[in-house]
């Protein structure tokens, strides 16, 4: 008697490489890239907002264009979105210091009098 056949192996391609590999395989076995789609937090679109507003700015310009969560449109998008942020702040910042600059110097104006 004969045994049944047993299905075929699921396969897909490498991120990287884009050689086959099985489906069921957490590294590639050619190039030795991590198959698992955005298995970090920081990946997700919402934490990496939240991670350049509030504290890193444009270095996260980094984790936006290595997130497998996102495609190349909203890569762009949220690029974009960050660098406009942070010419904003970086305009801001200037005039404050140069408001505060001034403010110094008529201050030291004062203490020069008396």
């Amino acid at each position: 008697m004969a045994e049944p056949l047993s299905p075929p192996p699921l396969v897909t391609h490498c991120m990287r490489c884009r050689k086959i590999i099985d489906a069921k395989d957490a590294f590639c076995r050619h190039c030795g890239k991590q198959q698992s789609v955005g298995s970090a937090f920081y990946y997700s679109p919402l934490w990496i907002a939240i991670i350049s507003f509030v504290a890193i700015g444009p270095f996260a310009l980094i984790l936006v264009w290595n997130s497998t969560r996102m495609g190349p449109t909203a890569k762009y998008v949220l690029t974009a979105l960050i660098l406009f942020y942070t010419a904003i702040t970086a305009y801001y910042f200037y005039s404050m210091v140069s408001l505060i600059r001034g403010q110094m110097a008529d201050f030291d104006e004062v203490m020069k009098r008396i």
